[in-house]
């Protein structure tokens, strides 16, 4: 498989990862209030909207360098590797001021 290929692949995996994640995110938050899942649906459009997952797939290829064995919750620690990165973009779009990242509005603005 070539290098395209593969993080197509793999943002594919991490994409429905999160996706699962933010559905049970939300169910739970349903129950809370529902400002509270306005925000999950929030996350949920930022995180899903764009980015090639390149930090998890270093991750996932330095696992597997390191001979890791398949793991059920691997895709859920990477997943959560880009929870962190979209977490770190959101605090720079709101140093920068920052009005759009990947093609739609940051989350400030949004």
């Amino acid at each position: 498989m070539d290098l395209h290929s593969a993080l197509v692949s793999h943002s594919k995996e991490i994409d429905e990862t999160l996706s699962h994640f933010f559905d049970t995110q939300e169910k739970e938050a349903s129950a809370i209030d529902q400002y509270l899942v306005q925000s999950v649906q929030l996350m949920r459009t930022f995180s899903l909207r764009g980015g090639k997952s390149i930090r998890s797939f270093l991750t996932r290829t330095a696992y597997d360098m390191a001979q890791g064995k398949k793991h059920e919750g691997l895709s859920q620690a990477l997943a959560s590797v880009e929870l962190h990165h979209k977490h770190i973009l959101i605090l720079d779009d709101i140093s920068d001021r920052d009005e759009t990242r990947y093609g739609g509005p940051t989350l400030e603005y949004a």
